[in-house]
């Protein structure tokens, strides 16, 4: 299997599964979409409708990374998601 770079729609619905420990199957319970479609999607063999995508930006909450709407995807994401943890550690220490 070749690495998965993000450069690819099923690179980055994958590494966003991956980032939540998401399996096709739950994405699949949670959105609806059918398994078989979502692993279509995983493996670049298929595109989403407008509304499957739709709804698996809802799930995984990343729908800039997932449509590849900032300059420099990878980076964004993995910045956004050290900012949640930061905020995550600050939260704990309030409480």
């Amino acid at each position: 299997m070749k690495p998965r770079t993000g450069d690819m729609f099923g690179d980055r619905l994958f590494l966003s599964m991956k980032k939540l420990n998401v399996t096709q199957r739950e994405l699949s319970e949670q959105t609806g979409i059918n398994k078989d479609q979502i692993s279509f999607f995983v493996n670049n063999r298929r595109l989403p409708s407008f509304e499957n995508l739709r709804k698996l930006c809802i799930c995984l909450k990343c729908p800039q990374y997932l449509l590849g709407l900032a300059e420099d995807d990878k980076e964004m994401y993995f910045l956004q998601e050290k900012a949640e943890q930061k905020k995550e550690i600050k939260d704990e220490r309030h409480d």
